[in-house]
């Protein structure tokens, strides 16, 4: 988290737990934050320009666990492919 650049927290709402104190930290240490959930259409335009608008080189991801939240680790995973290979084109 201190060595990123901004965090993407992956999860529905309410946040709780380990997500929760994603959030907090990134707020403390100043850090853009940008919350999605995972379950609705994945706005790749707004996780563009959030990416953009910060400069950031280094992305901290945020979320539940897979054994809290059955099915997250594929769903974070589709989400973040289309942004990073958009990223990594130009």
């Amino acid at each position: 988290m201190r060595d990123s650049d901004a965090t993407l927290i992956l999860s529905a709402m309410p946040l709780s737990g380990g997500t929760s104190l994603a959030l907090e930290s990134a707020v403390e240490l100043g850090r853009p934050v940008l919350c999605v959930d995972p379950n609705a259409a994945f706005p790749i335009e707004k996780v563009m320009r959030f990416l953009r608008r910060h400069d950031v080189g280094t992305l901290n991801v945020a979320g539940p666990r897979e054994s809290e939240v059955p099915g997250i680790g594929a769903k974070a995973y589709r989400h973040l492919v289309t942004p990073f290979e958009l990223i990594v084109r130009r």
